[in-house]
């Protein structure tokens, strides 16, 4: 009977400091464990075994503790160990189809010429791009041949088109007689 006693006087509720304020309500409430002494009606606060005040934070505390500040930079890493590789192959996606584009406008320009002039020499090269260089070797009347080279991180790879739309890859996303443009990409 006497712990039965004891645990009916265990109860959560608000101290009468925070009942006198003027809103009556405190933001955060907190637990009060009291347990009823057996001598008498009293009821004993049991601060000693909960210390309820170091188990809450309270609206003066404010931060991040260590561990969750750890966890945060744990996280953001393993997310930027997936997210940067996928990036930098997009950009490299990229400035390939830039380089393709390039080659195709230039074999309609040169086309165009050879249309008018009926000879591939002296005609014009297309512009060279931020990650490629494009030339055109020396057109004869009948041949020509436009070459993009990467340079920087496109730097292993090399385009190329000729009169009869002969178009060839070279480069670490494979070798063919198309333009590979992307990773794991073929003919």
């Amino acid at each position: 009977m006497e712990n039965a006693a004891l645990m009916r006087g265990v109860f959560f509720g608000r101290s009468s400091a925070l009942r006198d304020r003027p809103s009556g309500r405190h933001p955060l409430p907190r637990p009060i464990c009291r347990l009823r002494h057996k001598s008498g009606p009293e009821p004993l606060p049991i601060v000693a075994l909960m210390k309820a005040k170091s188990l809450q934070r309270t609206a003066t505390q404010l931060g991040f503790t260590l561990i969750e500040l750890l966890i945060a930079i744990t996280i953001v890493g393993i997310l930027a160990s997936i997210a940067v590789p996928s990036y930098v192959d997009y950009l490299r996606r990229g400035a390939a189809e830039e380089a393709t584009a390039n080659l195709a406008d230039g074999r309609v320009a040169i086309e165009q010429f050879y249309l008018d002039k009926k000879t591939y020499a002296g005609s014009p090269c297309p512009a060279t791009t931020s990650k490629f260089t494009i030339s055109c070797g020396t057109p004869t009347a009948t041949e020509y041949k436009i070459t993009a080279t990467g340079s920087g991180n496109m730097a292993s790879f090399v385009y190329t088109i000729n009169q009869a739309g002969l178009r060839t890859t070279a480069g670490p996303w494979g070798s063919g007689n198309c333009f590979i443009t992307k990773k794991g990409g073929s003919c």
